[in-house]
């Protein structure tokens, strides 16, 4: 990186690190050894997190069957915060971080009491193991496979055509 480049924009970089010339990045594993540390605070510039350690969380996580972990509350809360602003909102982790306990625990304190459905778009191989978690988070979920559900309609479309 061009030292024109980190004055031109705004960039702060400690004294001790040195800038990296172009021609020493060979592979991408290069560029993100050179470049981490300025990747990593533009990220956090532009997408500032929406729930921090310190914010008050909704009561009704504790009605939750399974108590998340701090991270995954800060996540579940983010979500609940995302969907204040937005739409949609996405949960995006690795395998095994509780990425269907912080989606459908965001659902359940969106509600704010009221009834609620949830749709949760999985997988094929993973759809037995979410309907579980739901019976799991919730105390009074019912899943239903959208597998059963294309079966129900596909039914009632040939009652109709009789």
């Amino acid at each position: 990186m061009s030292p024109s480049y980190v004055s031109d924009h705004n960039i702060e970089m400690p004294l001790n690190e040195v800038p990296v010339e172009h021609d020493n990045i060979t592979d991408i594993y290069d560029y993100m050894r050179a470049h981490s540390n300025l990747l990593g605070n533009r990220i956090l510039s532009q997408f500032p997190a929406l729930h921090q350690f310190d914010h008050a969380v909704s009561p009704r996580i504790e009605r939750l069957l399974r108590e998340p972990f701090p991270a995954q509350t800060i996540a579940l809360m983010g979500v609940v915060k995302r969907w204040q602003q937005a739409r949609t909102a996405m949960v995006v982790a690795e395998c095994g971080t509780g990425k269907t306990l912080i989606a459908l625990g965001a659902a359940h304190v969106h509600a704010q009491r009221r009834g609620y459905t949830v749709l949760a778009m999985v997988p094929p191989h993973l759809s037995h193991a979410c309907s579980f978690s739901g019976r799991n988070f919730f105390v009074c979920a019912e899943p239903m496979e959208v597998s059963y559900c294309v079966q129900l309609i596909r039914s009632a479309r040939q009652v109709q055509q009789k």
